[in-house]
């Protein structure tokens, strides 16, 4: 997950320059996301041929129905595969309209790589410290107030004016660090969830555990691609809508003059 935060933290930096007026946005990210996908499957063909896995079980091969049973009777993992899918749509979903948002409605697109750095350096703060507040104040406390923590800044930014510059890229900072620190957290809760499927069943099925958990994360991700477009497409239309003549309006209408008799 640190790693992944990371990335996302470069991409920000050096992907923020090429974004200007009038420049072909559609090649730039089309090429920069082939060249991801390329490295990225580069690297998990590498981990699959390398990587080689020792785990002594209790039970040696776990069966289909076993792992059925276990997902079943597993109630704390359904409801954060739930609330991870719930949070995970809504990070989604600003982190693809933030850039916009500074760019057209702040008028500050500079910021964008601002907030990247600030992002890259809160992830190696964060990283270590949390295992020490996690032991202070428990993973379930952090996990909903990092999530609070996060409304609160998505809550500023919807309704600070475009004029307070500063407060709306508070509230991206205070969202940005609640989302974080949400998905840090989240993989110590999940690891939990493996020992109560064991604890519940009498068999350890961190295999399928893990994968629905994963597959849950990665399902948030294409859901919450055309919000941005769903909910801003209001805003692009009414405009258009005011300035363009009414069909109903006679003046709209083409004249049509009957020939003398």
């Amino acid at each position: 997950m640190v790693g992944a935060l990371l990335v996302s933290s470069a991409l920000g930096i050096f992907v923020a320059p090429l974004i200007k007026p009038g420049a072909n946005l559609q090649s730039t990210f089309t090429i920069i996301t082939l060249a991801f996908v390329a490295i990225g499957a580069a690297l998990y063909f590498f981990t699959f041929l390398t990587a080689k896995e020792r785990v002594h079980r209790a039970v040696p091969k776990v069966s289909f129905k076993q792992s059925m049973a276990t997902l079943k009777t597993n109630r704390p993992l359904l409801m954060l595969c739930l609330s991870s899918f719930l949070f995970l749509t809504g990070y989604m979903a600003l982190s693809s309209v933030q850039l916009y948002y500074l760019r057209d409605v702040l008028g500050r697109l500079d910021l964008y790589a601002v907030l990247s750095i600030v992002q890259l350096v809160v992830t190696f703060a964060l990283a270590p410290l949390m295992p020490r507040l996690v032991r202070n104040f428990g993973k379930k406390t952090i996990y909903v107030a990092a999530g609070f923590l996060a409304i609160i800044g998505g809550a500023i930014v919807f309704f600070a004016p475009a004029t307070l510059v500063w407060v709306g890229f508070a509230g991206l900072l205070l969202s940005m660090l609640g989302v974080m620190a949400v998905n840090i957290v989240v993989w110590a809760l999940e690891a939990d969830t493996v020992e109560y499927g064991e604890w519940k069943t009498g068999v350890r099925t961190e295999g399928i555990t893990y994968a629905l958990f994963s597959f849950t994360r990665k399902t948030a991700k294409p859901s919450a691609a055309p919000l941005p477009h769903m909910l801003s497409l209001p805003a692009v239309i009414s405009p258009a809508l005011r300035t363009a003549p009414s069909p109903c309006k006679p003046s709209s209408l083409p004249q049509v003059r009957c020939p003398p008799s």
